[in-house]
Order: structure tokens, then C-alpha cells, then sequence
């Protein structure tokens, strides 16, 4: 059990080193925090940004789909030079964290262009209004498949795992963009 807590940043001093601890609010979990070391130019975020790779399924189980899009710009507000994610292959650089967040951008805008073009009713022709679940269905499914093969296009061989992870990425976009 943790024998200091803090709400939004606290300030830790040993000898002449220093970290900054900072919760911005949710993004991946209530609690992630950002933790930097400004004499190194040291940041760590965990389950954020995953350097040379995509983020692991349904944007990384995120429980909050706005912060975890925004906590990207929050990471770029640090000075760092080195980034530690907390998984995969290997520690990562200032310019990885601009790439997942271009990576994550361009699901944003491919999301928002396939809810304002795929066409619902299109899709009730085909499958039918009966079964309002199988319509249902087949309306998201057409959605993620849109916003996947447009972000494919451009990061299917950048990050490694985006040709498994990009489709669950999109839906969970998808679903935020609808309710939020």
C-alpha cells in the first residue's frame, strides 16, 4: 500500500534528484500518471504510447476514449527526450509520441468521414429492418471496416501490430465520436 498519495502533482527530491508526478485525468485508467525526470529529459506514461508499434487492442483497453486521444498532446507539453511506455521492444523518443499521435489523428478523421458517409439506410436495404441488432451490427461493422482500410492505407506498415489492432481502434473511436 502506497504511504503517500497525491491528487494532481507532487514533487519528489532526493539528493539532487528529481521527479515530477502529475495526474491529468483519465486516459488510459483513473490514476495513470505521468512521471518525469527533467534532468534527464525522462518521461514515462504507461499504456499511452507504445514506440514503433500500435497501441494494443481497442486503444489499449483505454477506460476513457477522449483521454486517451488527448493525453498525446499532454505527453508532447513535456521537454523530453526519451519516452518509456512501459511495454514492448524498446524505450521510445519525443518524435515516436508525435507519430502514435498521428497514428491515432488519422483514426479520428477517418472515423468522423465514416459516420458522415456511410449510409445507414443503404445498409437496411441490404440486411434488411427486421433484425434491428443484425442492422445494427452491420452498420458498425461497415464504419470500422471504412475507418480501418483508410487508416491501413497509410500505417498499415509503420507500427507494428496496426494491421491487427487498427479495426478495434476505429470501433472504439467510433463509439466514442457516437455518444460523447
Amino acid at each position: 500500500m502506497p504511504t503517500e498519495t497525491f491528487g494532481d502533482h507532487l514533487t519528489l527530491e532526493v539528493g539532487d534528484q528529481t521527479l515530477e508526478l502529475d495526474y491529468l485525468g483519465i486516459n488510459h485508467s483513473a490514476g495513470n500518471i505521468f512521471i518525469y525526470a527533467p534532468k534527464q529529459k525522462l518521461l514515462m506514461l504507461v499504456d499511452v504510447v507504445f514506440p514503433g508499434w500500435s497501441m494494443f487492442r481497442d486503444l489499449a483497453l483505454a477506460e476513457d476514449v477522449p483521454g486517451f486521444i488527448q493525453a498525446h498532446d499532454a505527453t508532447l507539453a513535456y521537454d523530453f527526450d526519451t519516452f518509456v511506455g512501459g511495454h514492448l521492444t524498446r524505450t521510445g523518443t519525443r518524435e515516436d509520441v508525435e507519430i502514435q499521435r498521428e497514428y491515432v489523428m488519422d483514426m479520428v478523421a477517418n472515423a468522423t468521414q465514416a459516420l458522415q458517409t456511410v449510409d445507414f439506410f443503404a445498409i437496411g436495404m441490404e440486411v434488411g429492418f427486421e433484425n434491428q441488432w443484425l442492422l445494427f451490427e452491420s452498420y458498425l461493422n461497415a464504419l470500422t471496416d471504412m475507418c480501418a482500410d483508410l487508416t491501413l492505407e497509410k500505417w498499415g506498415d509503420q507500427l507494428g501490430g496496426a494491421d491487427i489492432f487498427t479495426p478495434s481502434h476505429c470501433f472504439q473511436i467510433i463509439a466514442s465520436l457516437r455518444i460523447e
